[in-house]
């Protein structure tokens, strides 16, 4: 099977009048050795109207569109990620900005050894904009734990062929990043700008209450992986499994940020002295992101 150096899976659903992002830089798609894989996961005809509308419109047959009923984002990227078709994958989302040609630029400047890439990424608020640089960051893999996005990371081949992402709509991420070890794994952070994140576009599963009650399929997934995980990714893991936490009670009707960080205390006092230590820095450490944001 002849592969490509790298593959972008985009799962899309529900996006009819919402595609100008994903129009913007699928228009402006370099010539390199590189395909992009649109997965519709049907939920309205518009949706895949405009979408087939849009690909005849750009007329570049790097991109094709498969389409099927899957019903939940993982479970689309997982259809593009069985066809072992290539060197290196990205998992993009609809609603943002992909910059391929950084993205083939953090490729092939990657070290021989490497097996995921992790680009600096923007964050574009609607009235602000502000970049994210973890190449800079004192302790990276932290950064990771706090903003898991898996869309500014580039995968080898060998590292993800005999994975899949589960069937949730909040979380499977970072479930997927759980399974592949990706604390322990030789991961190079570099400078290139290969992302712009829209933490406020219309749609986004994380502002749909039904999507962000899923998190409670993954929090005891997360937690196995906790109390299995070696010593140098215990730490980043917890940051993983408080975050989930407390986005969970933030997100539920009876929201109370304090509620969920008692919970929590009541989970270190049950822990030995040295894993307290690792929670307690896991909860400040996420608790301080939440009110930097």
């Amino acid at each position: 099977m002849p592969y490509v150096k790298l593959k972008i899976v985009v799962p899309i659903t529900r996006m009819s009048g919402k595609l100008e992002h994903l129009a913007s830089w699928l228009e402006r798609l370099p010539d390199d050795d590189f395909t992009v894989t649109l997965v519709h996961d049907i939920g309205d005809e518009e949706t895949s109207f405009e979408l087939k509308e849009l690909i005849k419109k750009i007329k570049n047959e790097k991109i094709t569109l498969e389409e099927g009923r899957f019903g939940s984002p993982g479970i689309a990227r997982n259809k593009g990620l069985k066809i072992l078709d290539f060197e290196w994958i990205n998992f993009s989302d609809s609603d943002d900005l992909v910059d391929v040609s950084q993205i083939l630029k953090m490729v092939d400047n990657s070290r021989p050894d490497t097996e995921i890439l992790v680009g600096d990424y923007w964050v574009d608020s609607g009235s602000d904009k502000s970049l994210r640089a973890d190449s800079s960051s004192k302790d990276p893999f932290k950064s990771v734990s706090l903003n898991p996005g898996i869309w500014r990371m580039v995968f080898r081949r060998d590292v993800v062929e005999n994975f899949e992402f589960i069937n949730a709509k909040m979380a499977e991420d970072q479930h997927f990043l759980l399974q592949l070890g990706y604390f322990t794994r030789k991961v190079q952070f570099m400078p290139n700008i290969v992302y712009t994140y829209f933490s406020s576009f219309q749609g986004q599963a994380t502002q749909n209450a039904k999507a962000v009650s899923e998190i409670s399929k993954v929090i005891p997934l997360t937690l196995n992986f906790l109390s299995t995980s070696e010593k140098r990714s215990k730490k980043y893991v917890t940051v993983l499994y408080v975050r989930q936490i407390i986005t969970e009670f933030m997100n539920s009707k009876s929201y109370s940020l304090s509620r969920a960080v008692i919970i929590l205390a009541k989970r270190i006092f049950s822990l030995d002295i040295k894993n307290s230590i690792i929670f307690t820095w896991a909860i400040a450490s996420v608790i301080e992101s939440k009110v930097k944001k």
